[in-house]
Formats: structure tokens, sequence, C-alpha cells
């Protein structure tokens, strides 16, 4: 059980199960609040939900980023097989899974500062749904913050960079198949 591809699925499953969690506490329970009226759990939603905001994000980066592990791990394996015995073992990929934690974390961490659970001004009482307002904090506000962090940053790491590694190295491992695959045929027919 401790093959790296074992270490990496596990790990896969995990963030992935930890993404559909956060999912479900996120949109489900809005559904779920309104339907029972339990102003109680509508309370304790709002003040849960910038944990859960920031812990989707964090499972989103850690599935991304395990993906392109894999990926990479892969093309070592079909393209430089010597150097992925020696590279590609249990404790690589369980080094891999840390560092990739590690990553989707720090990246994420100010996704936890993001949000705020206001008391509305007009009905300072706290007793009924207009109460507490949820609001972007005044991190999320500041344009540089959402110029550099959200919009440019977030989208290199997030969409440009895995995409464009996942395109190049499965492009390769295929190309390699290829060409192995022509290269055993040719010997073949002779």
């Amino acid at each position: 059980m401790r093959n790296p591809n074992n270490l990496f699925l596990t790990a896969l499953a995990v963030f992935d199960s930890c993404l559909l969690v956060t999912a479900f506490f996120i949109y489900a329970m809005e559904y779920i609040i309104e339907y029972t009226a339990a102003f109680d759990l509508y309370v304790a939603w709002l003040t849960y939900l910038r944990f859960a905001f920031a812990l989707s994000h964090i499972s989103q980066t850690g599935s991304v980023y395990i993906t392109v592990a894999v990926t990479i791990e892969r093309y070592l394996a079909v393209c430089h097989p010597k150097r992925s015995k020696r590279m590609c073992g249990p404790g690589g990929a369980a080094w891999t899974i840390l560092g990739v934690t590690t990553f989707s974390v720090v990246f994420n961490c100010t996704k936890f500062f993001e949000l705020q659970v206001t008391v509305n001004p007009n009905c300072p009482d706290g007793n009924n749904w207009q109460s507490y307002i949820l609001l972007p904090s005044a991190l999320a506000s500041n344009p540089l913050y959402q110029q550099v962090y959200s919009l440019w940053v977030t989208n290199f790491v997030m969409v440009f960079f895995p995409f464009l590694t996942l395109l190049l190295f499965n492009a390769i491992i295929a190309y390699t198949i290829r060409q192995s695959l022509e290269k055993y045929d040719f010997h073949n027919q002779k």
C-alpha cells in the first residue's frame, strides 16, 4: 500500500473529499437553514463559512497540485526510468504530498481573512435574520490585493501554470510512448 501511486491517490482522495465536504457546508447548508428556519444554525453557518471558504480553496489547490505531481511522476517513469527509480519511491511521494499540502495552506492562508460576519447596523439586536451580514473584509476589498493576489497570482497558480504543466508533460509522455511503439513495431517487422 505504500507505493507512490497509492500515496498520491490517497492524498487526492483526501483533498477531493475535503473539497466536497466544505462545498456541502457552504452551499447545501444554506438551503437546509432556509427550509428549517433555524436561526441559531444560520449564525453558526455564517461563522463557519469563512473557514469553509478557506478550506475549500486549500483543498482545491491540493487537488490540482497532486494531479500535477502525479503527471510529473509519470513523466519521470516513462521518459527517465533510471532517475524515476531513484526519486519516485514512497519517501519521495510522501515528501511531495507534504510539500503540496504546505504550499496549499500557505498560498491560501489569506482566504481565512477575506470574509467577515458583521452585525447589521439597521438590526443591531442580533435576534433576526437581518441581524448579521457576511461581507468582504478590508483585506478582500483592498484594490492591490484584488488585482495582484486574487486576479493575477491566483490565476497563474491555479489555472495557467497547472494547465501548461499538464499539457507539456502529457504531450511528452504521449510522444515518448508513440516513439517506443514505433520502434517496437519496426523491430518486430524485421
